[in-house]
Parts: C-alpha cells; sequence; structure tokens
C-alpha cells in the first residue's frame, strides 16, 4: 500500500536487499506513510512481526486506520531504538529499516518545512523540541548560520545568504518561510532551473532543528545490540552528510585489518563485525525518479552482521 500523499522510496529493492524471511522480525525506524512498512508485513507473513517507529503522530494515527495484524506502531524517536526495544521486551531481530527521508504530507502539513507556501518559520516536526527555525534564522550569529547552510545544506553561497538573513532581521523579524525564501533567492541570479535556490537551505535548518544527524549518530551506537548475526540493515539517506555518517560509521565494522598503519603486516587476527550486502549504494531507478522525483538523491546501503 502506498498513501495517497506520499510514494515510498525503492520498495522493490528495500524487499531485495534487506530479504525478510517469513517468521521475520523487522523495525522499520521510520514509519512515514507506511509504504515500506506494509511491503514487511507482506514479506514476514503471519508468524513474523513488525515494529514501526515514528516520533510524528499524525503518521501513526493514519497508519493505525488500516494496520496489519502482524504489525504495532510506536511513538518515538528512532535514536531512542534501545528503550523502545527493551519496552517491548524485544532482545534481537533480523533486520532494521531507516528512511531518513521526510514523506511528502510532512512538507505539507509541518508548518515552515516547504519553502512553496506561506506558514510561520518552525520545522519542527516534535513540537516538543525547544528549538524552531525562526529562533534560528533570527538569533544566531552570521557565522552560525553559515556553519549551518554549509554543514548541513552543502550550500556553496552560505556567506552570502547568512548576510543577507542579518540585514534583513536588522530591519524586522524573519516570520514566515515565504520571507525567508524571497530572502535566500535574491542571493542568486533568475535561473531556468527546476530546482528553487531556497532548497538547499530549507534543507539545511530542517536537518539543524530536528538535529536529525545527531539522532543517526545516537541510533548506530544502540543499534547492532538487538541485530542477530545474519540480520540486516538497510539504510536510505536522501543528503550528503547522512550517508557519509553510514559510510564511515560501517567502514570500521567491515574493516579486516585494525592493526597500526606502522606494521607491514597484519598480526592483528581481527574479524569483521558486518559485510557489505550493497557494494555501491542502490539509487532509485529512471522510471522511479520521473514517477517520483523527490527519489532522485536517495542512497541505499544495506549491510549484514557476521560476528
Amino acid at each position: 500500500m502506498q498513501a495517497k500523499d506520499h510514494t515510498a522510496v525503492m520498495p522493490k529493492e528495500v524487499i531485495e536487499y534487506l530479504a525478510p524471511g517469513k517468521g521475520a522480525v523487522i523495525v522499520d525506524c521510520t514509519l512515514g506513510r507506511g509504504g515500506h512498512t506494509f511491503c514487511l508485513s507482506k514479506q514476514v507473513g503471519e508468524t513474523g512481526r513488525i515494529i514501526a517507529i515514528d516520533y510524528d503522530q499524525k503518521n501513526i494515527r493514519h497508519f493505525e486506520a488500516e494496520k496489519p495484524a502482524n504489525t504495532e506502531t510506536v511513538y518515538g524517536n528512532f535514536k531512542n531504538i534501545d528503550q523502545i526495544l527493551r519496552k517491548l521486551k524485544i532482545k534481537k531481530v533480523d533486520g532494521f529499516l531507516l528512511d531518513l527521508g521526510f514523506s511528502s504530507n510532512q512538507l505539507n502539513s509541518i508548518e515552515g518545512l516547504s519553502f512553496l507556501k506561506d506558514q510561520k518559520l518552525d520545522m519542527r516536526i516534535d513540537p516538543a523540541n525547544e528549538l524552531s527555525a525562526k529562533e534560528v534564522v533570527n538569533q544566531f550569529s552570521s557565522k552560525d548560520l553559515e556553519r549551518i547552510l554549509k554543514k548541513y545544506g552543502d550550500e556553496s553561497n552560505y556567506r552570502k545568504i547568512s548576510g543577507a538573513i542579518r540585514e534583513a532581521r536588522k530591519e524586522k523579524e524573519i516570520e514566515t518561510s515565504k520571507e525567508l525564501r524571497e530572502i535566500i533567492q535574491n542571493c542568486f541570479p533568475k535561473s531556468k532551473s527546476k530546482i528553487n535556490p531556497a532548497t538547499k537551505s530549507f534543507m539545511a535548518l530542517r536537518i539543524f532543528v530536528n538535529k536529525e544527524l545527531e539522532n543517526l549518530n545516537m541510533f548506530l551506537e544502540k543499534f547492532d545490540d538487538f541485530l542477530k548475526i545474519g540480520g540486516r540493515i538497510a539504510l536510505i539517506s536522501f543528503h550528503s552528510g547522512e550517508d557519509r555518517i553510514v559510510k564511515n560509521f560501517f567502514k570500521k565494522k567491515i574493516r579486516k585489518c585494525i592493526c597500526s598503519e606502522d606494521e607491514i603486516v597484519c598480526r592483528c587476527d581481527h574479524e569483521p563485525d558486518y559485510r557489505k550486502i550493497t557494494k555501491k549504494p542502490i539509487q532509485a531507478s529512471e522510471k522511479e525518479v520521473k514517477a517520483n522525483i523527490r527519489s532522485r538523491s536517495a542512497k541505499l546501503r544495506v549491510y549484514q552482521k557476521i560476528s
């Protein structure tokens, strides 16, 4: 099943490489609108179990209306995967799925996420977060804004954008997504490109406000305790920072040698903890990108625990 307002990215590839068998216990750490979750529930069958986690209550309420019998939902953040699974009394699972993208409904419903609308500049997925995008844009120093735009958005024009924001907020507080979009657009020459020049800046603010990279790092430090030997983890990233974190984390896990660089001959007899299932990140097909433009930047990496 696909939600009317959202299409899951690479569902066939996720099933192929995660390879959940009948009776498997799979944790979908990012329920979203349930596209991947429904596919996984079919694969594991009546004897299997799917744990679907999301910290957007709207997504959970939407999914609950047609939730499969073998699936249970959890309101929470995947960064707390250890607490969530212990509360459910789950010691080991056969697989994890982490889709780090945003569903279309979130872009339409969470105020300030979309630069195409005139909304309050908020961007918080969880309203309990203490910091909104409005506070970041109006209160952070120019240097801090530059760092956020560069680190989280890969924005090369970060200095000019930061300067433009600084000058604009001298006149009045920047309160809406439309106001911010126009400030950013004025930092670029007019172009026929289909990609709005505000795209990277809005993405950077969203990632920073919702602590997305920090959440990913916290999850990676915890999930291994719950994955069975032979189990797999699939991760879909949409941003170079996310993909870099995943790649570097597992680079250490798949190493066969941990000797010092001074050693000419390996003496450590180290056995790797994981192996790559996908030698290179899997990307959406041209057909899928045409049907779902948001899939164009998605990268799927899958690893298997071997020790």
